[in-house]
């Protein structure tokens, strides 16, 4: 399980692993009354997204609440919470250090220039000779060594108490000559989160559906009841000169809740999406049956977008005469027709 690094933060100053101080904003309506009540007149705005890494800096508070609300008004936002580190972060000599746990347990320190260094963890922890080793190959200053010594020493602890896989952070000076960590990157072993029920409340509540973006610009959204029939379906799209928003792969052994689920993620986030096909080959669960489940949810969505829908398996044309009068739906069993069909579709409407 892969953690926010705002998540990161709250699990490691349990170790004493030190940070600038930092505030997190998850709903919209926060975001006034934390700056006001923090007085916070700087800071480094970062939205929390595991795929993408962005940073704003911004230095009035009226500047932040401008950025933030920028950030919050986008409709293809990825994220759901944003971390602001104040000061804005000013460091000197920065050292990355990795911690990975594979077939062996090593730890990597990448220093500003030169060389990286590993050192092989045993024991679950670094033995003095190693510690000594590692500030002497990364050239710490004699004053900062006592300091960078029970850092690494906090990092290790926190890796094996929280049974993490892996971790990555920064740690450099600031300018009163304390050690901050930042960057931070934890993954933890999901496997053993039933020996830290602390850590349950930062699982997010898994999708019935799996959702690939694959054009922040693009205009069509395709369903499909598996990756292979999605793939296929927008490699049609974009031959036919289209272009593929998102894709959303539907669970087949509970089709009706992921549906449902994939249709409300766009209805309420309907980007700039025009069309909406949906591509089902259906083999042991017959077309007819999927065409009910289609029609209790298609009716909020297909008053505000396009939707075509292509059947094909077991009773298609009953599945399709099902689906006939569905305003604003082209339904055919042909995928070459439903491919120009959308193409057509998200033309005519931009």
């Amino acid at each position: 399980m892969q953690l926010y690094e705002y998540q990161s933060k709250v699990l490691l100053q349990r170790f004493q692993i030190p940070f600038q101080p930092y505030y997190f904003i998850s709903k919209e309506t926060d975001i006034t009354s934390t700056i006001q009540t923090c007085a916070i007149e700087e800071a480094l705005i970062e939205p929390q997204s595991l795929t993408t890494k962005e940073r704003y800096e911004a230095h009035s508070s009226q500047e932040i609440v401008e950025i933030i609300q920028t950030l919050w008004a986008q409709e293809h936002r990825l994220f759901d919470t944003i971390l602001l580190t104040t000061p804005i972060p000013s460091f000197t000599m920065p050292y990355t250090i990795s911690i990975n746990l594979q077939s062996e347990l090593w730890i990597t320190i990448d220093p500003p220039e030169g060389r990286s260094h590993k050192e092989n963890i045993a024991e679950h922890t670094l033995h003095r000779f190693q510690l000594d080793r590692l500030i002497h190959n990364m050239k710490i200053p004699e004053k900062y060594e006592v300091s960078f010594h029970q850092l690494i020493q906090k990092i290790v602890s926190a890796f094996f108490q929280l049974e993490a896989l892996y971790m990555k952070m920064t740690i450099a000076l600031s300018h009163d000559g304390r050690w901050h960590a930042y960057n931070i990157s934890l993954h933890i072993d999901t496997a053993a989160l039933f020996r830290h029920p602390e850590l349950k409340h930062f699982q997010k509540k898994p999708l019935s559906y799996k959702q690939s973006l694959c054009h922040p610009q693009g205009t069509i959204a395709c369903l499909a009841n598996g990756e292979d029939i999605a793939l296929a379906t927008a490699d049609l799209i974009t031959i036919l000169g289209g272009s593929i928003h998102s894709l959303f792969e539907i669970d087949q052994n509970n089709f009706y809740n992921s549906f449902k689920d994939a249709l409300e993620n766009i209805r309420h986030k309907p980007f700039q999406i025009k069309v909406l096909i949906i591509n089902i080959f259906s083999g042991l669960m017959s077309c007819d049956v999927i065409a009910k489940n289609i029609q209790k949810s298609i009716d909020p969505i297909a008053k505000s977008i396009t939707v075509i829908i292509r059947f094909e398996g077991t009773n298609t044309m009953r599945g399709c005469q099902l689906l006939q009068k569905t305003p604003n739906t082209f339904v055919t069993s042909s995928l070459q027709k439903a491919g120009k069909a959308a193409v057509d579709a998200a033309r005519r409407d931009l």
